[in-house]
């Protein structure tokens, strides 16, 4: 069976923290196989379509969102500079890279303590809710 989807195809992507949008051919491998992977359901909801193509659009209009810094490259936290692995009876890398979460606000990798609080970032079209650590949400807004 050969599925054949009508009109123009529109690929959303996470990159770096932030979504974004390519026209895409129908040739294009990403549409040849199905991965398998943690989220994957949510990921393909209506809502994320709609949370993606929100940022897409924010992004085509000049917003820039915080480049994500690497995971793998961040030992301690960069609010309150304690070792990942405080929180883990495991030390392995896996439960070490588990142990960090994005700040949705600065893109500083921190520790899940330090990262509990949440709010929309509209300026770059996220509505939903999403992480932000200590300092950037305890930071006076600026508008």
């Amino acid at each position: 069976v050969r599925l054949v989807p009508p009109g123009r195809l529109l690929h959303l992507a996470r990159c770096c923290g932030a979504r974004q949008a390519w026209w895409i051919r129908r040739s294009h491998p990403a549409l040849h196989r199905i991965d398998i992977h943690h989220g994957i359901g949510q990921d393909h909801s209506g809502d994320s379509y709609r949370e993606g193509l929100e940022e897409a659009l924010c992004a085509a209009r000049g917003a820039k969102p915080s480049k994500w810094k690497p995971v793998d490259k961040v030992s301690k936290c960069a609010c309150c500079d304690a070792d990942f692995t405080w929180a883990s009876v495991l030390r392995s890398e896996p439960h070490r890279l588990q142990a960090r979460c994005h700040c949705h606000s600065c893109g500083d990798v921190v520790c899940s303590g330090c990262s509990e609080r949440k709010r929309p970032l509209p300026q770059v079209g996220v509505l939903r809710e999403v992480r932000f650590c200590d300092r950037c949400f305890l930071r006076p807004s600026s508008g």
